[in-house]
């Protein structure tokens, strides 16, 4: 009970102090920090990711230094020897790191209160309640606490303000440069924010932080229980207090507990796979035997809240050898197999532990059978490729969105497929859900009683499935002759039918598909356009789906007038680069600005002067790019490029990703208007761009150089007026 009234008298007093509330104030203000960088794509990222890096990084250090401030007073005053002689100066200092957590929480409290409305009225229909509290209390919180705990376990132990501040900001250092291995665990003040999702799930981004902080909070934890030891009683130095302290042998009991918590669970991280670092050199060993054969797969998947999955996978296999063999699958690194048998029997497996690109092969003993059923059962959490610590590659199990693809979502067998050896996977998801999948079109099979629904997907090849599910909307497009289905967010429902992106989105694929060619899909197997989550990193193709960047949706890009004059027209471009940029690629190592932005953008151009009219392209696309142009080549360090060295880095850096977009947006788009003139028409150079989309690339295949382009077209850089 007197704990209990010396902690309440604590935490008024911290709670009443001056220099608390300027602490307080300042890791308020520490928000607006964020602004100065404006980094990210999504506007989540903009406006949250970057604030809340910014407050993690000062809120470590103010109440570190608030922590120090506390800790010191009695020393200072020289008020310690009678303090001590009333209060227990182990119960006092734990006392006073309750009353500044109460502090951090205080601050954290009336931070996120301040900010909320105007996040709120940035963010719009994208903003999300339970990610903001989450980034709050996740990242900027802990930080806070584990400023304080480190600096009073320095200071406890060396009994100098400058020495453990100097520590703690060392530390500190030493996590922001990368100066430890490369695991996001050890950047403890701050995990990994690399960028935030508007419309879909950040659920794996708030794990792998909880992790990180429950973590740390473990290991400094038991620094600061440790330390408690050293804290001077009696007139004594450092060994004598020591001595004297070590009698309460539950400090070191809890410090040790604490420790070895962290250990375990550091060495136990569940996110991120054990490739190894010179994966390059990994020799890949070819597994198939010959005369082995898989004729089908089934599966059944169900995901938890907890983003892990619950699975069987059954195979049928055709082994003409007679024999039995050893027999080789590959899953993803973070799954656990549980159970394996063949034909009903039950045979042993081992799993050879050797992670490569997030996924590790398990042996079995195929039976001489000629006909087997192979039947797996498995669970865990999916795994990431270990080089991806500050990026995430994009796999995801959340009540929100999921996207998983290949051994993520089965066990893939190495053996010979028939490539028709039909996949049908049953899947039992949140209702609010609706699946996306590569293959045939999902068919619902039940809406379940608990919330969730069961939904049948088929494809062909096990390997060949890529999954994603989020409250979609479908849209059907009609354009080109081919079947296209369009999938996107429905947080932008309002938006796309407010600018009438619809019919923009058609024109583009009905232009692309008459100048330079269709996607050659089916009725049964439509071409599917899937918005996806930021995780992906500018998205990518595979069979018959193609995946667009939330950015495509964001008010910051559909405001660019470097890629459209309107949100619908932005839109039309990112269609478009389902043609130039996914489904054909340009790059050229000689030439950094070679990309599919200029093609894309010039298109833009052509479909909006079919739509539009001459004038209105040239006044809205092309004089813009001239102005562009003209203006970048006017630029002072542009004309003298030797007095940019002596400009600061931040704002030289600035200058060359401007110019730098001046050249991949507007410059090569004027190239390409060049081109058209100088070739003696739009469609002639239609005629080349169309074989080069048909044929790729020859020096590079299957990209298209700089220099596939000017065989193509007969021209000449200098004609070009380039390089």
């Amino acid at each position: 009970m007197r704990g209990l009234r010396i902690l309440r008298v604590e935490v008024r007093r911290i709670l009443l102090s001056r220099p608390t509330w300027i602490v307080i104030a300042m890791s308020c203000l520490s928000l607006l920090v964020g602004f100065g960088s404006m980094q990210g794509t999504t506007m989540t990222s903009i406006y949250l990711a970057e604030q809340v890096k910014s407050a993690c990084q000062f809120g470590t250090v103010l109440f570190a230094l608030l922590t120090l401030f506390e800790l010191s007073r009695a020393p200072r005053s020289h008020t310690d020897t009678i303090t001590d002689s009333i209060v227990s100066p182990v119960v006092l200092a734990i006392t006073r790191i309750i009353a500044i957590a109460a502090a951090s929480l205080t601050a954290t409290v009336l931070s996120a209160a301040i900010y909320m409305p105007y996040a709120i009225c940035k963010l719009g229909i994208v903003f999300s309640f339970s990610d903001y509290l989450n980034l709050f209390f996740v990242y900027i919180l802990p930080a806070q606490l584990l400023g304080s705990l480190a600096a009073a376990a320095f200071y406890q132990v060396t009994r100098r303000i400058e020495v453990s501040a100097l520590l703690v900001l060392a530390f500190m250092l030493a996590a922001a440069f990368g100066l430890f291995p490369k695991s996001y665990l050890w950047q403890w003040y701050q995990p990994p924010l690399p960028v935030m999702s508007d419309d879909f799930s950040n659920a794996a981004l708030f794990r792998i932080a909880s992790y990180s902080r429950l973590v740390w909070l473990a290991l400094l934890g038991s620094c600061w229980v440790l330390s408690l030891l050293c804290i001077r009683r009696y007139g004594r130095g450092l060994l004598g207090s020591i001595a004297s302290g070590i009698r309460r042998f539950w400090i070191p009991a809890i410090s040790v507990v604490l420790l070895l918590s962290g250990i375990l669970l550091w060495r136990n991280e569940p996110f991120f796979d054990c490739s190894p670092v010179d994966w390059m050199s990994v020799e890949q060993i070819n597994h198939i035997p010959d005369a082995v054969f898989l004729e089908k797969t089934q599966a059944r998947i169900e995901f938890t809240r907890t983003g892990r999955i619950k699975a069987t996978s059954i195979h049928s296999i055709r082994n003409e050898s007679g024999s039995e063999l050893d027999f080789y699958f590959s899953l993803n690194a973070g799954y656990k197999v549980r159970r394996v048998t063949a034909n009903g029997e039950l045979i042993a497996f081992d799993d050879l532990h050797n992670d490569y690109f997030a996924y590790r092969q398990l042996r079995v003993t195929l039976p001489g059978d000629e006909f087997t059923e192979l039947r797996i059962e498995y669970d865990g959490l999916p795994k990431e490729w270990n080089t991806m610590q500050t990026k995430f590659g994009g796999r995801m199990i959340s009540d929100e969105y999921i996207m998983l693809l290949g051994k993520s979502l089965t066990p893939v067998l190495e053996v010979a497929a028939d490539n028709e050896a039909p996949f049908v996977l049953d899947l039992r998801l949140p209702g609010n859900l609706t699946p996306v999948t590569s293959g045939y079109a999902p068919e619902l099979i039940s809406e379940n009683n608990d919330g969730t629904a069961t939904w049948r997907v088929q494809d062909i090849r096990a390997d060949n499935m890529t999954l994603f599910a989020g409250d979609y909307v479908k849209m059907d497009i009609q354009g080109g002759g081919i079947p296209i289905e369009f999938y996107y967010s429905r947080k932008h429902k309002a938006q796309m039918e407010r600018f009438g992106a619809m019919e923009q989105i058609e024109a583009a694929v009905r232009f692309c598909t008459e100048h330079y060619g269709p996607r050659a899909f089916t009725e049964d197997r439509p071409f599917r356009i899937i918005q996806g989550s930021e995780f992906l990193f500018g998205g990518f193709a595979r069979q018959n789906i193609s995946t667009m960047s939330e950015e495509s949706f964001t008010v910051r890009n559909l405001a660019d007038s470097n890629i459209g004059a309107s949100g619908a027209e932005v839109l039309a471009h990112e269609i478009i680069h389902q043609w130039w940029g996914l489904g054909v690629m340009f790059m050229d190592p000689a030439d950094p600005f070679w990309q599919s932005e200029g093609i894309t953008t010039y298109t833009t151009y052509r479909l909006m002067k079919e739509l539009r009219g001459e004038d209105y392209a040239n006044n809205h696309y092309r004089r813009k790019w001239e102005t562009a142009v003209a203006g970048a080549e006017n630029n002072f360090y542009s004309r003298y490029p030797e007095y940019a060295d002596r400009l600061p880095a931040a704002y030289r850096a600035e200058l060359e990703m401007l110019q730098r977009s001046v050249n991949v947006y507007s410059g090569y788009a004027l190239m390409f208007c060049k081109a058209a003139e100088l070739m003696g028409g739009e469609e002639k150079l239609d005629e080349a761009l169309s074989k080069l989309y048909r044929e790729g690339g020859s020096e590079l295949p299957p990209y298209i150089t700089l220099n596939d382009f000017l065989s193509a077209t007969g021209l000449t850089k200098e004609d070009l007026g380039i390089g």
